[in-house]
């Protein structure tokens, strides 16, 4: 083959640029006649996409060094040393001195011994295809020291960050040559997290892959130059494929081949055409399901055709037109890499479950018509731009679940959502549900770039929505009952909330608030825990029908000014702890009060809490401010309640049978108390009054000398 035969080869295998790239890099190695194109088909499957994605990638300098590195290989123009087979460590050794416990698998049981080290949403795939203990040698590394890395510190993923490489599982194919794949133990949350430490077992440590060969006889296709790209799989014959998916082991790949177990399956173009990770039957028009992988299915494969045609669409873009069997057409627009980019379906009724679950390059979806949405469909359509559904009334659980670029949500006739559906949606800025009735938990978990919502007819709301919302202002629910758990949790910039039909409100609402100045909730009755905590900018607060506050509610409100919460029965411990701008506190209705509550300075001067039957420990401690305290139904005072209360004057407790230790241990200036005769009074309380005010046994009355 002459030079400039093998430039049209490479030309036509390949692309124009990167043919003109190969003539300006590698002259010397095209003066070898046809070694060139041979290395390269060797290495590489023919796609016109490579040298795109390589300057894409900016990998022009490591691809110059694997083909040279591969071309002196082939040629014994580098000699490679080994040392005496019994010298060499074992890979379990090596991982030692890498910091790694390194264990083999020899049964699915052993495989799920290691699952406990994931996180439920980055579980690896392994755990639920028990076939792959079948087709792969399967080893885990851990870190001696996993237990210290918690996946809460890495709040932004890496491949190879700590956390990443703290768990990592080597998958060797079965074979006379292995192809390597080391998962990362973030699983799909980072890119190509089938390649950590660019599948190069020398990255870990020095020596392993000759370890591997000679302690276990597993040969790697891998090899000494390695190379490494994102969205390429290396097969079990040596060379790249490009894929558009990685189903549970199993590649769709963009030049009409899926490689499963390692191993690639051409499909003739004149019969099949690989489409995202479908396989469309032209001559049966059928949409083939999934006899290679059981653990993997997608209810888009069960639709039934008469009828399949593909029509080219201007130069990049073809359209695929289904009719199904009673006459609905469905049409999918795809690019030159064969992925779904557009779906139009104008038929009416219902999507099943599961239906094109893991469309990724999905960015126009039109199916106005749709009356009920399966569970998980579209549920990871990360490139979603568009979405039509005008007349989706009912959406199941999962649906839109990893939406990351879809930014306008418009669903006018939906009443119900279920759970996690759009729940990680960091770029959506507006939200219209008008006719919404209830959403279920984890829906719009982090839509941290919304900034209007309309659901004017919700009625509740389950757990986790809405709970990291970093730019929304205003919220205001008028048909609204219920919320769970982290409604709204770190929303720094809400200054707005109404929701007066509400009755109840969960756990760890409203958390860190930092600019809520409007809080109207006059329904609500029953409030959870830890609501309302770090809100710095709300002076006042009036719930009038408030029955019962758990605990840690309104916590360090800086600003709060006014409580009136006259309808509260019962209060959890630590509530309105760290709030030094309080002067006016009513809550006639009171009867039980945890440990610590109203425990910081604050400007009241006057407290009155008729009903108040029981009081914590701690309670009011460091008010100096107070001077008048009136608490007539009190039977028991715990102890340090009202220390620190240099400036109270008259006291009322005309029920209290006890006093516990230290308490008004700093009223200086007290005047009268009012206590039946009788009342037993613990060590260390009004300690520090006048010395002629102190009680000198441990009962009232004692006399009061001014």
């Amino acid at each position: 083959m002459s030079r400039q035969s093998e430039f049209e080869q490479i030309k036509k295998d390949y692309g124009e640029a990167f043919a003109k790239y190969c003539r300006a890099h590698f002259s010397t190695i095209m003066e070898d006649e046809g070694k060139l194109i041979a290395l390269l088909h060797s290495k590489f499957i023919p796609s016109h996409f490579l040298f795109e994605d390589i300057k894409e990638n900016a990998l022009e300098g490591m691809f110059k060094n694997f083909i040279i590195g591969s071309y002196m290989e082939e040629e014994n123009k580098i000699e490679f040393t080994r040392a005496d087979a019994e010298e060499i460590p074992t890979p379990e050794q090596l991982m030692e001195k890498a910091g790694y416990v390194l264990t083999k698998c020899e049964t699915n049981q052993d495989v799920l011994a290691f699952r406990k080290y994931y996180q439920p949403r980055e579980s690896l795939c392994t755990f639920t295809d028990p076939a792959r203990i079948r087709d792969y040698h399967i080893f885990f590394a851990v870190k001696k020291d996993v237990d210290a890395i918690k996946r809460e510190n890495f709040k932004k993923p890496l491949r190879q960050d700590e956390y990443g490489t703290s768990v990592i599982c080597l998958q060797f194919s079965k074979g006379k040559e292995s192809s390597l794949s080391i998962k990362n133990r973030y699983n799909h949350s980072v890119q190509n997290c089938d390649a950590t430490f660019s599948n190069d077992l020398e990255n870990i440590i020095a020596g392993l892959t000759e370890s591997f060969e000679k302690h276990y006889g597993l040969h790697m296709i891998n090899g000494r130059d390695s190379f490494e790209i994102p969205n390429y799989v290396q097969a079990n014959d040596g060379r790249f494929y490009r894929f558009n998916y990685e189903i549970n082991n199993v590649y769709y790949c963009a030049e009409n081949v899926v490689i499963i177990n390692g191993y690639p399956v051409q499909f003739d173009k004149s019969k099949y055409e690989v489409v995202d990770y479908f396989i469309f039957d032209k001559k049966e028009h059928r949409i083939m399901p999934f006899p290679i992988n059981t653990v993997c299915r997608d209810s888009f494969t069960s639709t039934k055709l008469q009828d399949l045609v593909f029509t080219k669409k201007g130069k990049r873009q073809r359209v695929v037109e289904l009719t199904t069997v009673s006459g609905e057409k469905i049409n999918l627009t795809i690019n030159e890499k064969n992925q779904i980019i557009s779906y139009e379906n104008n038929s009416s009724g219902s999507l099943p479950d599961d239906y094109m679950t893991y469309a990724s390059y999905l960015k126009n979806l039109s199916a106005p018509n749709i009356k009920k949405m399966g569970r998980y469909c579209f549920s990871d359509a990360k490139q979603l731009e568009n979405l039509d559904l005008e007349n989706l009334e009912e959406m199941d659980a999962g649906c839109f679940c990893d939406v990351t670029n879809l930014r306008k949500v418009t669903l006018s006739g939906l009443k119900k959502m279920d759970e996690h559906c759009f729940a990680f949606v960091p770029n959506l800025f507006s939200l219209s549900l008008p006719q919404v009735q209830k959403i279920g938990s984890y829906c719009f978990e982090t839509a941290t770039s919304l900034t209007d919502i309309d659901m004017r007819q919700v009625k509740k709301i389950e757990d986790h929505c809405f709970s990291l919302v970093d730019v929304l202002g205003v919220v205001n629910l008028p048909e609204l009952e219920s919320v769970g758990d982290k409604f709204l949790e770190f929303s720094p910039k809400l200054k707005r909330l109404v929701a007066d039909k509400m009755k109840y409100m969960g756990d760890s609402c409203c958390v860190y608030c930092d600019s809520l100045n409007f809080l109207r909730l006059n329904g609500l009755k029953e409030m959870g825990s830890f609501n309302f905590m770090s809100i710095a900018s709300l002076d006042s607060l009036n719930m009038p029908s408030l029955e019962d506050m758990g605990q840690s509610c309104f916590t360090s409100a800086r600003s709060m000014e006014f409580v009136y919460l006259n309808s509260l029965y019962e209060m959890g411990k630590k509530c309105f702890s760290n709030t030094p701008r309080l002067n006016d506190l009513r809550m006639q209705s009171l009867k039980k009060m945890g440990a610590k509550c109203f425990l910081c300075p604050s400007r009241l001067e006057y407290l009155s809490l008729p009903q108040l039957q029981e009081i914590g420990v701690d309670c009011f401690n460091k008010c100096e401010s107070l001077t008048e305290l009136y608490l007539p139904s009190l039977s028991k005072l715990e102890s340090e309640c009202f220390n620190q209360t240099n400036n109270l004057q008259e006291v009322e407790l005309s029920s209290l049978k006890e006093f516990c230790g230290k308490n008004f241990e700093y009223a200086r200036t007290l005047k009268s108390v009012e206590c039946p005769k009788g009342a037993y009074i613990g060590e260390d309380c009004f300690t520090h009054t006048e010395k002629s005010f102190r009680p000198k046994k441990h009962n009232f009355p004692f006399e009061i000398m001014r």
